[in-house]
């Protein structure tokens, strides 16, 4: 890594230093991985597409990113590469559409688990059957989340329409750059994080599990295994009226239906494991902070916090509404670490 093509470095925000972790225990895994398909017109223009894509890197350069340990104290940093740029490929398969073949292009293209050394931790391929294309976005988790990605792709088609319209990739540059300080860059928001009071945090965390026991669902015992277990994914439609009054009981207790389906599933898990105190996890945005423009900013900042619903016989399900309410405030809060 040559110091002359180094654009910026600094530190992992503690999520980060979670994922890397586990990335330097199992670095020949697809651990924190991340892909998104989506389907384009046959009549894209791929040369425009490419250049649209390297000036996603210029808008975002957490797409630049590579990570490093230094010599001197042994730290991980991450550092944006100048001449860095997103990995570009086009696969042409000169047959109609196959979702089987599909199948294998995607996993040929996202076999191998990445390095965070030495890769580019985002890349591109344009699939092209002779009656459809489509356009696969492989990245790591450590450099965005899915969130992300509707930023990416709104941006990508910015980029496609305006240099299809003949605005020149110089006049493109030169906005984009106007455009890095409406908002907060990654960069700072490390700082930012940084500069947030860990004892307080941790406090908050400890006090929020103090005295919690292990509860077990169905009886089974937690495994200790980071990959091959079966996942199982169950979606329902609650339909329209069942919604609606969801909607109105959110609204009379004063609290979102993000809320209700929480405490709902918290005492659902109460009675399969048989306890009246257990925890589970929930993922948040991260995005709930006091920084310019933060929605827009690409980078990792969703965080799996632990939400604990406890009763005893005496506990109304309004009590734990306001106490769950409180908890998802908290989480915004302290959801750092």
């Amino acid at each position: 890594m040559m110091k002359s093509n180094i654009k910026d470095i600094y530190s992992l925000t503690p999520s980060q230093e979670g994922m890397y972790a586990q990335y330097f225990r199992h670095s020949d895994t697809k651990l924190y991985h991340l892909e998104n398909l989506i389907g384009i017109s046959k009549d894209t223009d791929i040369d425009i597409l490419k250049k649209s894509i390297e000036l996603l890197s210029i808008r975002h350069e957490v797409l630049k990113t590579a990570f490093t340990v230094l010599k001197s104290t042994g730290a991980v940093k991450q550092v944006i590469l100048e001449n860095r740029i997103p990995v570009f490929g086009v696969v042409t398969v000169n047959e109609p559409f196959s979702q089987i073949e599909l199948d294998k292009i995607i996993a040929a293209n996202t076999d191998k688990p990445f390095d965070l050394q030495k890769d580019s931790l985002f890349k591109v391929t344009v699939i092209d059957f002779s009656d459809a294309r489509f356009m696969l976005f492989y990245a790591h988790h450590i450099i965005l989340d899915g969130w992300c990605l509707a930023i990416i792709i709104n941006d990508l088609q910015k980029y496609y329409s305006k240099l299809s319209a003949g605005i020149s990739e110089k006049e493109l540059i030169n906005e984009i750059n106007d455009e890095a300080g409406t908002q907060t860059s990654y960069a700072q928001y490390t700082k930012w994080i940084r500069s947030q009071d860990k004892k307080e945090i941790d406090a908050y965390w400890q006090s929020l599990l103090e005295d919690c026991t292990p509860a077990h669902i169905f009886g089974k015992e937690k495994k200790d295994n980071t990959e091959n277990e079966d996942i199982f994914i169950f979606r329902t439609h609650l339909g329209e009226e069942l919604s609606t009054r969801i909607d109105q009981f959110s609204k009379e207790n004063r609290v979102s239906p993000n809320t209700v389906f929480e405490c709902a599933f918290g005492v659902a898990l109460q009675k399969y494991s048989d306890s009246e105190d257990l925890v589970f996890d929930k993922v948040i945005s991260g995005r709930s902070i006091p920084l310019k423009n933060i929605g827009n900013t690409v980078g990792p900042f969703i965080n799996t916090v632990p939400v604990r619903i406890k009763s005893d016989e005496n506990s109304t399900f309004a009590d734990l509404l306001n106490e769950t309410q409180k908890q998802t405030i908290n989480a915004n809060r302290y959801g750092l670490t």
